[in-house]
């Protein structure tokens, strides 16, 4: 054979290999409403066909040089070709791809057990219900997405185990209730996003699973979720940012709710119930869910609570542990929940009393509560003030009184408690004044005085404390100053620092901050009617001590020596 011959054999057989199947479909059929659809043999033995798109199986071109299906339209079960009769078992990818002229109702026939990505992309001609068969296992990504004229229920049947990204994404036209069967077992991001029209979301998947990438299953979701007593645990972003609305109960069959399951889903109002069943609630498993307003109730089985868990839930009016929990408490009626073996309060709320039994506030525990009034009571057992633990508490009025048992106050603490009014005075007992701890605190209207044992003063940590009208700095030495720590405070007020000490303020970084810096060299000690007055003091020369009612005054130097020993009702000058 020449090579010419075998050139034009080989084009030939490609054009007889090329007109076996010139379209992406085997056949096509008029169906009973009139259309003509399209149909691929996926299995000859059987005798099973899918419907599918007439073109290439892509966005651009399915439906390209062919008539789209308008109008009402009823799909078979089986379909027959050369004399066979073929069940009709899948719809296909792009199967019926923005065929928006479609109208009515649509039933999936009971043949059909899985429902291709895209099938009914953009369908949104439809105006009725949507009826899935319990013979369905599959149901593609987007295979229904922004079919937003379908109303009514829509209930996934017990037979589907697999729901696809964006399955059913922007059908806002439904109006009554979503069931959610208990076989499924994945189901993909924003499956039911944006189907806002949903009055009631019952939940009833067993164990399903769904691996958390840009956005949850049911977000922008509404209606009441009712979680099913089967379902046995909540995975990680399930729900987060839901539109739901009304309270909500964890069942007593869940035992562990996922990290951020719940998360910014702010439409919930009126109380949360934690199961008896539950034993661990993840990282912010209900963070930000800022519409609750009645009581967050915890059972006795709950053994590990994340801090973030519950953060910015700033609305709940109670909170109650079951007296036989072994791990957390409500003690003595706070409304606060404690972990009981470290005395931490992890969550208050705005009629929460902390007791004087507790020994630290942790991060977040008071987050954006702004509905607490009057004024703050932090009892003296407290040694330690989490980050963020009061963060925009907005509505305390009054002094703000800190305990010289705290020795730790923590970024951003009292961030934004704008309704602080009158002096703030540091305890001895600290140290470290953190970033942020009192930033944007502008009520404030007296003195700021600042402990001598404090060295460092973090970055913002008087952020925007306009209100201040002196300071008095204890601390011979300059403590450290953070970026913009006093920005907007003014900085024509004057600020009083040991005697002696003006030098190694003015030659620090305070000497940016404040123009006016004085020195107090008089010390003034009182213990009921006795009085002692120190000036100037320190002293390299004459120091003069005056005294009431005192006994008798030994002056001693730093190495324990005794210069000077005084008997009561002498004036002397040493």
């Amino acid at each position: 054979m020449t090579k010419g011959m075998r050139i034009a054999l080989l084009v030939l057989l490609l054009n007889v290999v090329g007109m076996t199947k010139m379209y992406a479909y085997d056949f096509s059929a008029v169906c009973e409403t009139g259309q003509t659809l399209y149909y691929n043999i996926t299995d000859a033995t059987n005798h099973y066909v899918e419907l599918t798109c007439p073109g290439e199986a892509d966005y651009n071109n399915c439906w390209t040089g062919f008539t789209k299906p308008t109008g009402n339209i009823i799909l078979p079960e089986s379909v027959q070709y050369n004399g066979i009769t073929y069940s009709v078992t899948s719809l296909g990818s792009f199967a019926f791809y923005y065929c928006s002229g479609l109208t009515g109702s649509l039933t999936i026939p009971n043949s059909v057990t899985a429902i291709g990505y895209d099938a009914f992309y953009g369908c949104s001609g439809f105006t009725g219900s949507l009826t899935i068969p319990n013979t369905v296992t599959s149901i593609g990504y987007e295979a229904f997405i922004d079919c937003s004229g379908f109303t009514g229920s829509l209930t996934i049947p017990n037979s589907v185990t697999t729901i696809g990204n964006g399955a059913f994404y922007g059908c806002s036209g439904f109006t009554g209730s979503l069931t959610i069967p208990n076989t499924l077992t994945t189901i993909g991001m924003g499956a039911f996003g944006d189907c806002t029209g949903f009055t009631e979301v019952h939940y009833n998947a067993t164990n399903c699973e769904y691996v958390p990438f840009s956005s949850s299953p049911f977000f922008g979701c509404g209606g009441t979720l009712i979680i099913g007593n089967n379902v046995e645990r909540i995975p990680a972003y399930m729900f987060s940012n839901g539109g739901f609305t009304g309270s909500l109960t964890i069942p007593n069959s869940v035992t562990t709710i996922g990290y951020y399951a719940f998360s910014d889903c702010t439409g919930f109002t009126s109380n949360l119930t934690i199961g008896n069943s539950v034993t661990t609630i993840s990282e912010g498993a209900f963070s930000d869910c800022t519409g609750f307003t009645g009581s967050l109730t915890i059972s006795n089985s709950v053994t590990e609570i994340d801090w973030s868990a519950f953060i910015n839930c700033s609305g709940f009016e109670q909170i109650i542990v079951d007296s036989g929990n072994e791990v957390y408490d409500s003690r003595e009626n706070c409304n606060a929940l404690i972990e009981t073996a470290t005395n931490t309060l992890y969550k208050g709320c705005k009629n929460t009393i902390i007791p004087n039994s507790v020994t630290s506030i942790g991060n977040f525990a008071f987050y954006n509560c702004s509905g607490f009034t009057g004024n703050l009571t932090i009892p003296n057992s407290v040694t330690t003030i989490g980050p963020y633990a009061f963060y925009g508490c907005s509505s305390f009025t009054g002094n703000l009184t800190i305990p010289n048992s705290v020795t730790t106050i923590y970024d951003y603490a009292f961030c934004g408690c704008t309704g602080f009014t009158g002096s703030l005075t540091i305890p001895n007992s600290v140290t470290t004044i953190s970033e942020g701890a009192f930033g944007l605190c502008s009520g404030f209207t007296g003195s700021l005085t600042i402990p001598n044992f404090v060295t460092t003063i973090g970055n913002y940590a008087f952020y925007g404390c306009s209100g201040f009208t002196s300071m008095s700095i204890l601390a011979e030495t300059p403590p450290s100053v953070g970026t913009d720590a006093f920005y907007n405070v003014n900085p024509d007020i004057p600020v009083t620092v040991p005697c002696g000490c003006i030098p190694v303020y003015e030659a620090s970084d305070w000497h940016n901050y404040f123009t006016t810096i004085l020195e107090d060299c008089t010390v003034i000690s009182e213990n009921d009617e006795n009085t002692i007055t120190i000036y100037p003091n320190p002293t390299k020369g004459t120091l003069t001590v005056e005294a009431e009612g005192i006994e008798s005054i030994r002056v001693v130097n730093m190495m324990g020596q005794t210069l000077a020993w005084n008997e009561y009702g002498r004036d002397d000058s040493v």
